[in-house]
């Protein structure tokens, strides 16, 4: 079994050598570390570069124009050798144990429908606790019915990661990644379990902070993520959520929502606006 531990990054050369700190401590070593450097301006490239040549597991680097985390992801996923692919922002961290605690819950998978496992992150001092000790389940299920909306560590499968690439519009840099997380729900579960893989530290500058402007100022994305989800099997009050987004990101960009409804192809989901 061999993870692939992906991070993309942008101009986070001060931040990188802590994570590469974290890796060298891990209790499991059957892993390569994949960068793609998303067209970083600083000196990104000649850190890494130290890394590989002081590393005693096999780093590999990879450099694009700057597109945004999810043509990164793709690129990774692209390049990927491990079984199992873990994305680990480069202003994040891992505990010593984080891949053998996720190993043992990997070799718990006896369907072909699960698709990946989920552990939890720790925030500094916060760590939320799932109302469970583990369960199969799915993304959609977690948020809307147990109400989990804080972020998951999730290492999926690589076959089924290159199965449901991110989309990617002109122009645009940002998707939310759940709209993937809840395409690859459609077909597959995940394995979730109440234990801890993840330090998380958000920074000012980063896309949970600023995740409103991005859905706004993206809206190719946006608006193919709001109406998909107008297609799932969710609450009532979600899918009015759902809608009003659809329509406020829809006007912010100078189109009526039923016209972008149209042309996205949900016209059975017009009735969600009256």
């Amino acid at each position: 079994m061999k993870f692939t531990i992906f991070t993309p990054t942008f101009n986070r050369a001060h931040l990188l050598p802590r994570l590469f700190e974290s890796l060298t401590q891990l209790d499991f070593n059957d892993f390569e570390w994949v960068i793609v450097d998303d067209g970083s301006t600083d000196v990104t490239k000649k850190v890494v570069s130290e890394f590989i040549s002081n590393s005693s597991f096999p780093i590999r680097y990879f450099e694009q124009e700057n597109q945004g985390k999810h043509a990164a992801t793709n690129l990774g996923v692209e390049h990927a050798e491990g079984d199992f692919f873990f994305i680990v922002d480069s202003d994040d961290w891992l505990p010593a144990e984080a891949l053998s605690v996720a190993l043992r819950y990997i070799e718990r998978i006896q369907s072909s429908e699960i698709a990946g496992i989920a552990g939890k992150r720790s925030f500094g001092d916060t760590m939320h606790d799932f109302p469970f000790t583990e369960r199969v389940s799915t993304p959609l299920e977690m948020r809307y019915r147990f109400k989990n909306n804080f972020d998951l560590a999730e290492i999926y499968k690589t076959e089924v990661l290159k199965e449901f690439p991110f989309p990617v519009f002109s122009g645009e840099k940002f998707i939310t990644e759940s709209l993937v997380w809840f395409r690859i729900a459609s077909k597959y579960q995940l394995l979730y379990f109440n234990e801890f893989i993840y330090h998380c530290e958000y920074q000012a500058d980063g896309l949970t902070d600023n995740y409103r402007k991005l859905m706004e100022t993206n809206p190719k994305g946006s608006l193919l993520y709001f109406g998909e989800l107008l297609t799932y099997s969710i609450p009532a009050d979600a899918k009015k959520t759902a809608a009003r987004n659809f329509n406020s990101i829809a006007r912010l960009n100078g189109h009526s929502q039923i016209w972008v409804l149209w042309k996205l192809g949900f016209r059975n989901y017009l009735r969600i606006f009256s």
